[in-house]
């Protein structure tokens, strides 16, 4: 039996047991809780630290950026003003001086003409400029196990620096000359002569030349029937424009040799044409699209002659002779290496050679004349505005009235990039 006293003392004992236990208890959920709290507070410093990290280097970015667009509009005001490659010092320059100096600290700044991404790829009146660096980790260290790299681009574009008519002879007297009643009319692109000479471009007779502005290396002789849209007055003194095709590979002879066929019309096919290639005046024909080899003679029209998608790669010493009003209409191809061009003179060629169209209005060349050693004699071609036509030679004589444009959406054709023609409106684009 148990007694009073003895109940109450076994109460006593258990009561007291009970909170012992309850005490035990709450130590030890402080101990879970400090050491959830230590991991907790571990993470929560980790991710400020990230975002510290984080903000330190969207700050290392819009620098960077506004580096890059500085950098890429100075080059775009150097590279028109025709000044080399010293767009890419000055690009370079600006840069460093924003503390991004190529080479140092990690830092890499590539300087692009054309751009090599975007919008603007390939394009020959933009430069790219991409700056990247690697930025420090600072308490993200602990998270990232290298530093991350920060870049920014920028893209400038030059407008209105186009050219649809380029002699490329350094020094020759007359690069360019127009005379008699010819009539030239490239209201929308430059006329260009490389030329040093004090008469690198020459005008006679009651000729008229419309175009955008007329740019060459030396001088120019002028008459009042020169009209330009767009400068003020003949660029002078001008820096070299680029050959547009100079990359450009001659094509090389392959297969049977191929021969023009009796009667008409006739057909061709593209090939290697070892004995010239010559339509008489009582024939009409149609040339298949490719590359056309003419070797052994000349490239000769004195019929009706068409094509699409041709190129007519003429060896040395071989002219082209375009006679005649019979109707002559040949188109370049639009894509592939010799995208653009309708007629390419062989590099091999001499100043003396001269190659002769002169088909009136009935002929109609969309794409490039392109005789880069030598001469052309331009008398005559299409005198409307739907075609696109560039002419790139040595030297070059216009005798009769034409129509040049080389701004046709889809022709294929190169652009003219013309560094000195006017400062040009610079503006950044990406």
């Amino acid at each position: 039996m148990i007694t009073p006293t003895q109940s109450g003392a076994k109460k006593c004992f258990i009561s007291s047991s009970l909170s012992f236990g309850l005490h035990s208890l709450w130590n030890d959920q402080q101990g879970a809780i400090a050491i959830m709290t230590g991991l907790g507070a571990t993470v929560l410093i980790g991710f400020a630290a990230l975002a510290i990290d984080v903000a330190s280097w969207q700050v290392a970015q819009r620098s960077m950026q506004g580096a890059a667009d500085s950098a890429a509009y100075s080059a775009g005001v150097a590279y028109n003003k025709g000044d080399g490659t010293s767009y890419v010092t000055q690009a370079k320059g600006i840069t460093a001086a924003q503390g991004y100096v190529d080479g140092q600290n990690g830092a890499t700044v590539a300087v692009n003409q054309p751009p090599t991404s975007g919008s603007y790829t390939g394009s020959a009146t933009a430069i790219e400029v991409i700056i990247q660096q690697p930025q420090p980790r600072f308490l993200a260290g602990l998270f990232l196990s290298s530093n991350p790299m920060v870049s920014a681009r920028a893209v400038a574009t030059i407008a209105g620096s186009g050219a649809c008519i380029l002699a490329l002879d350094p020094s020759a007297n007359q690069a360019i000359t127009v005379s008699g009643s010819a009539s030239v009319n490239s209201p929308g692109c430059d006329i260009v002569a490389n030329s040093s000479s004090a008469s690198a471009f020459s005008m006679s007779g009651s000729s008229t030349v419309t175009t955008s502005c007329l740019v060459v290396g030396g001088n120019a002789s002028v008459t009042s029937g020169l009209s330009l849209t767009q400068c003020a007055n003949p660029v002078t003194g001008a820096a070299p424009t680029s050959d547009p095709y100079a990359s450009v590979p001659q094509p090389t002879p392959s297969g049977s040799c191929l021969t023009v066929p009796n009667g008409s019309p006739v057909t061709l096919v593209a090939g290697y044409y070892c004995s010239g290639l010559h339509i008489s005046s009582s024939q009409s024909a149609t040339f298949g699209p490719g590359v056309y080899y003419i070797t052994g003679g000349n490239f000769q029209i004195d019929g009706t002659a068409s094509g699409t998608g041709v190129t007519f790669f003429i060896a040395a010493p071989n002219s082209v002779i375009i006679n005649g009003s019979r109707t002559t209409s040949f188109t370049a191809p639009t894509s592939g290496t010799y995208s653009g061009i309708v007629f390419f003179g062989d590099r091999a060629g001499s100043a003396s050679n001269n190659s002769t169209i002169d088909g009136g209005s009935n002929t109609t060349i969309t794409g490039a004349v392109y005789f880069p050693t030598e001469s052309v004699t331009f008398a005559g071609g299409s005198a409307t505005s739907s075609d696109c036509t560039q002419l790139v030679a040595d030297t070059i004589k216009i005798t009769g009235s034409s129509y040049f444009n080389s701004a046709c959406t889809g022709d294929g054709m190169a652009e003219i990039v013309v560094h000195s023609r006017s400062a040009g409106t610079v503006q950044i684009v990406e």
